[in-house]
């Protein structure tokens, strides 16, 4: 998971400066790592309503963080092999 954080980083740097670019690129940079540290909380978790509340969570990170990828290749702010890998490795 701290991989898939990492790689989410990477990606937004390469997203255009301007305002469509950069929104997109906050909404990654918060949904992408959010997935890593998510998912290690609910590790930590004391009881099995814990573990699977906090594993829902990084789930719906890791959902946010497929729609703006998504909606960053719609747009043609991202293309190529990077957003194909980036949507790849979700999957």
């Amino acid at each position: 998971m701290h991989r898939f954080g990492i790689r989410t980083v990477k990606f937004v740097r390469t997203l255009p400066t301007d305002a469509a670019g950069q929104e997109i690129a906050h909404q990654l940079g918060r949904s992408g790592p959010g997935v890593g540290s998510n998912y290690r909380s609910a590790r930590r978790a004391r009881s099995r309503a814990e573990f699977v509340s906090r594993l829902a969570v990084a789930l719906d990170e890791a959902d946010e963080r497929e729609y703006w990828l998504s909606v960053s290749e719609a747009s043609d702010l991202a293309a190529g092999s990077e957003i194909d890998a980036e949507l790849a490795w979700g999957q």
